[in-house]
Formats: C-alpha cells, sequence, structure tokens
C-alpha cells in the first residue's frame, strides 16, 4: 500500500473517531438537558455545544479533499469553542424560562407572552454565543 492510500484509511479511520465521539456528546447533551433541571439545562448546554461544534468539524474535515489527515488540534478546539457557546447561552435560556415560567410568571399571564420571553431569551442567548464563538475562533486564528 503506497502512502496516499495509508493516510487516506487513517484520515477515515481519524474521522470515525471523531465522528463517533461528538454524536456519544451531542446525545449526553441532549439527555442532561431533558433530565435536569436549570444545572442540567445549563451542563447540557455546554456538553451539546461541544458535541454540535465537533460534529461540524469532523463534517468539514471528512469533505476536505486537499486535506489528506485528520487534524484533531482543529477538531478539539471547534469542540471547545462550541462549549464555550453552550456556556453563553445555556444560563440566558435558562433565566428567560424562569421569568416566563417561575417568579414572573405571576406577572406574566398570557401564554403568548410566556413564549415571547422564552424565544426573545433563546434569540439574545443566541446571539451572545455567536459573538463570543467568533471573537473565540478569531483569537486562536490570530486575526
Amino acid at each position: 500500500m503506497d502512502n496516499s492510500e495509508e493516510k487516506k484509511r487513517r484520515k477515515k479511520k481519524d474521522v470515525a473517531i471523531a465522528g463517533t465521539t461528538s454524536a456519544v456528546t451531542t446525545g449526553a447533551g441532549i439527555g442532561m438537558m431533558i433530565i435536569g433541571g436549570p444545572i442540567g439545562i445549563i451542563a447540557g448546554g455546554i456538553i451539546l455545544g461541544a458535541g454540535v461544534s465537533g460534529a461540524i468539524s469532523t463534517t468539514q474535515q471528512a469533505l476536505n479533499k486537499n486535506q489528506d489527515q485528520f487534524d484533531y488540534k482543529r477538531w478539539g478546539m471547534q469542540s471547545s469553542i462550541g462549549a464555550a457557546g453552550g456556556a453563553i447561552a445555556a444560563p440566558i435560556s435558562v433565566a428567560g424560562s424562569a421569568i416566563a415560567g417561575g417568579a414572573g410568571g405571576a406577572i406574566v399571564g398570557s401564554a403568548s407572552a410566556k413564549v415571547g420571553i422564552i424565544v426573545g431569551a433563546d434569540v439574545a442567548g443566541g446571539l451572545a454565543a455567536g459573538a463570543g464563538t467568533k471573537m473565540l475562533a478569531n483569537a486562536y486564528e490570530g486575526k
């Protein structure tokens, strides 16, 4: 077997390892969010962010025909940036849910207003996470 065939085989194996790890991490994050209450939602959001970002990095590297080997450093950094995004977004989402359904529930009477608060908090969390992860990615890339 020539060197290029060996590299392709190795890359395929590495993609399978990273992809499986990312999928399991994503599933664990979702599970924690479903059963864990507010702390589980925050921890699950962090883990989910890592898993999804790792899966995206794995897919990008798998499809890149100009890249002859899997870059675990890049995959790890992207997973870490995704975890940071989850750490930013999840508490904002939890706070929105608490305001809509918990202590603020008496103030916010209608169901549509409660949904609006939850969606607004999720959008705010997503925007904050997007900005935060972009800054982290730029710092990592030296921009």
